[in-house]
């Protein structure tokens, strides 16, 4: 049986989870995602939230996909980690909820008749558009693309802050400069509507870019965009450590998540072999 030490609200559990995941360097990305996370499972389960019985009903939820369940089991695994550490608890639920297998990543990318659907079908936002041609042409994730910043880009060079706060500089795409020329070259290219000097946050660009996708006619979400940016490269003919190195994996399995094989090439490949 779990022990409460001491009462808790919403309020406490939420501003104490979040300071403590910015103390060892988690992302904005991995903050917003738990923190969400954490809130939608708490007003769910209501005062029961600390019930082992609770954490296995809400992750076992037929509606949810593979990788949604492993990836709320890991933020609530986080969560009540932390509420042990803080002195909240005494021990953790979730030491006797089974975690769920990884599920198999398979390649997702963009046919090219599905990026000329998506590149073409009107929309009235300002800068769809321009986050769809930053997914296909230079691979960025919707977190990076909606913090840029017009002193981010040169015409030879885009630094990107990445997963984990990593600093890259990317090779500027030509058509991605050209589309520069319509934003500021100080400041931020997507500001928010409400705070002006803070970017838009990830879940409206999501958002945006889904609806697009309805409106186009295309199965999927903003992230097979960066799919389709490593498969082209791979079927360029890139070098596959190029294609990780432009991807920003630090490990070579991450980046073969997102190759795409078609038939024509594993046929191409058998041909290439001599008697």
């Amino acid at each position: 049986m779990l022990q409460l030490v001491q009462p808790l609200d919403m309020e406490t559990l939420t501003r104490g989870f979040e300071a403590w995941l910015r103390s060892w360097g988690a992302a904005d990305s991995t903050i917003e995602a738990r923190i969400a996370c954490t809130v939608s499972y708490i007003r769910h389960a209501g005062t029961r939230w600390r019930d082992t019985n609770q954490i296995v009903q809400w992750l076992a939820r037929p509606t949810l996909s593979p990788w949604a369940r492993y990836t709320y089991w890991a933020h609530l695994n986080s969560f009540f980690s932390w509420t042990v550490k803080a002195g909240f608890v005494t021990t953790s639920p979730m030491q006797d909820v089974r975690k769920p297998r990884v599920p198999k990543a398979r390649p997702r990318p963009l046919t090219p008749r599905e990026v000329h659907q998506l590149l073409t079908t009107p929309t009235r936002h300002p800068h769809v558009v321009t986050w769809l041609q930053l997914g296909l042409l230079q691979g960025l994730r919707v977190h990076e693309a909606a913090k840029l910043r017009g002193e981010d880009l040169t015409e030879d060079t885009l630094f990107v802050i990445g997963k984990g706060a990593k600093p890259a500089e990317l090779p500027t795409h030509p058509e991605i400069w050209r589309i520069a020329q319509s934003y500021p070259r100080q400041g931020l290219w997507f500001p928010s509507r409400n705070q002006p000097a803070l970017p838009q946050g990830k879940r409206s660009v999501i958002t945006a870019i889904s609806r697009h996708f309805e409106r186009a006619g295309v199965v999927g979400t903003s992230h097979r965009c960066r799919h389709t940016f490593a498969t082209r490269l791979l079927r360029e003919g890139v070098n596959i450590r190029v294609v990780q190195d432009l991807m920003r994996h630090s490990a070579l399995s991450s980046t073969a998540a997102y190759l795409a094989v078609d038939a024509d090439e594993r046929v191409a490949a058998i041909r290439l072999l001599g008697a």
